[in-house]
């Protein structure tokens, strides 16, 4: 009995001091905001956080899938080349020298330099990606909307829609808890296809409209300043034509980066790279 109590009290110490501790790595988010809108897909930016709450550092390069709609988009994700110098300003410039922002235990952040490191092999393949290590209870922040930082989903329909991150989707890390990897936010999101002026993002004029066609045959009613309603007919590489309150009319443009203004009475046509600009006189 003795010994058996021996052995318990061994195995205790063992525990605490953490021989079968491990890291554990868990994702939240911030509050959603939809961005302004550039074309015909409405962005919606959505702010995480990977924190470790286990008990022992986690090295690792912290891939991210991204599933929307219950619909998994592509690999994995690696975003950390965000900070590797990868990822440049328009000239060259290095976006952040200093380095990957660590949200340390005592809440106040520091900058730590990734590294390069085969950390997964799967098979005959070996990805090598950027590295960084997170000590228990420190976070990693994506909480600003740029691109580079893999926090932006794109949506083309209006209605409500599911985003989810998953944090190591491959289970590259050992960790204490394998089943609190996923964070999902559901959101109701207004896609348009008319954009009214004025509006600086599409530089648009109070008296002009942008707006798109998602099939043959679809239309969008507009204030001209009359009632308007364009529809689309055909579309192809030189040429749409279009129905204006059911008169055909056709618009010649190039690979939608260039394109011919058409005048019909008091409205001014033309081609853009996502849709279709109105000016009304």
């Amino acid at each position: 009995m003795n010994k058996l109590f021996g052995i318990t009290i061994i195995l205790t110490v063992i525990l605490s001091l953490g021989v079968f501790a491990k890291g554990d790595l868990i994702i939240t988010t911030g509050t959603p905001e939809v961005l302004l809108q550039t074309g015909f897909e409405q962005d919606v930016f959505i702010p995480y956080t990977i924190t470790n709450i286990g008990d022992e550092p986690v090295t690792s390069r912290f891939s991210l899938k991204m599933p929307q709609d219950n619909q998994w988009r592509g690999g994995s994700a690696n975003p950390l080349y965000t900070y590797t110098g990868d990822i440049k300003t328009v000239g060259g410039e290095f976006k952040y020298p200093q380095g990957v922002p660590i949200i340390g235990t005592d809440d106040i952040e520091y900058f730590q330099k990734a590294v390069s490191n085969d950390i997964f092999q799967k098979g005959e393949y070996v990805s090598t990606a950027p590295t960084i290590t997170l000590k228990p209870n420190e976070s990693l922040p994506f909480t600003v909307a740029d691109r580079g930082f893999f926090n932006i989903f794109s949506v083309a329909d209006s209605g409500e829609h599911t985003f989810t991150y998953v944090v190591d989707p491959d289970n590259e890390v050992d960790e204490q808890d394998e089943t609190n990897n996923e964070v999902t936010v559901t959101l109701n999101v207004s896609a348009p296809t008319v954009v009214k002026g004025p509006n600086t993002q599409f530089k648009l004029s109070d008296n002009q409209y942008w707006f798109f066609f998602k099939n043959l045959g679809d239309c969008v009613d507009l204030e001209t300043p009359g009632p308007t309603k364009i529809c689309l007919v055909s579309e192809g590489v030189f040429t749409a034509k279009l129905t204006i309150n059911n008169e055909q009319v056709n618009l010649y443009y190039l690979f939608n980066i260039f394109s011919f203004d058409k005048q019909v009475e008091n409205l001014v046509l033309s081609a853009g790279e996502d849709g279709f600009f109105l000016t009304y006189k």
